[in-house]
């Protein structure tokens, strides 16, 4: 015997009942189970209470990236995080659920136009996915007028790579790298190198790869 657990008229998930013994499902062990779903449909949504547990913001498009490996998880009420398609940015997710890190900001592309992101860790309490990472996007212009060459260098400065690192990372020469910083720095208005990357890292002006996360990630203090 199959149920369907439904929640607020979305379909979460499928219950399934058998035994060895013909007919033991009669119709009032059909009408217990008929009054369990709606309750059994509540407990596996992985959508349920997640604006609530992280004040998600009124506007921007969301989703839920599944701890477990399977696919992004649409939110009701939200139009569908575009970064969520992109399997570079999936990939980014599921590092971040790995670093242990509660919050990432970032910037990412989709196509041309631009997001700032931000991730969250999310326990789904009740529902049978536990773990998750919650993904908020608004589309943005780049910052100070940064180019995507620029936010490249910017990041890279931000893990503290030397600018010949950088140099050889990005297929670029030492001088194109030294004017990047030239002209990031004159863009964000920042004195040093060292203030730029501060920047970089208190307002999320980064596009970090996976392995770029443990500098990047907020953590629990003392965790």
């Amino acid at each position: 015997m199959t149920g369907a657990l439904r929640h607020y008229g979305r379909l979460v998930g499928l219950i399934h009942l058998s035994t060895h013994s013909a007919g033991a499902y009669d119709t009032e062990t059909r009408r217990l189970l008929a009054s369990l779903l709606p309750a059994l449909g509540a407990l596996a949504d992985p959508t349920a209470h997640t604006g609530y547990l992280h004040n998600l913001p009124p506007g921007g498009a969301a989703g839920l990236v599944a701890g477990d490996g399977t696919g992004p998880i649409d939110l009701p009420g939200r139009d569908p995080a575009a970064v969520l398609r992109d399997p570079d940015f999936l990939r980014l997710a599921r590092a971040f659920a790995d670093s242990r890190g509660i919050r990432l900001r970032l910037l990412w592309p989709v196509g041309r136009d631009w997001y700032r992101v931000a991730l969250r860790r999310h326990t789904l309490g009740g529902s049978l996915v536990r773990q998750a990472v919650l993904v908020h996007e608004t589309p943005t212009e780049l910052p100070y007028g940064l180019s995507p060459r620029e936010l490249e260098v910017l990041t890279r400065a931000a893990l503290g790579q030397t600018n010949q690192a950088i140099a050889q990372a990005l297929f670029l020469s030492p001088r194109t790298v030294h004017s990047h910083i030239e002209h990031l720095l004159r863009k964000t208005g920042a004195a040093s190198r060292a203030e730029a990357t501060a920047l970089a890292v208190r307002d999320g002006l980064l596009r970090p790869a996976p392995d770029d996360l443990e500098r990047f990630v907020e953590r629990v203090p003392g965790a």
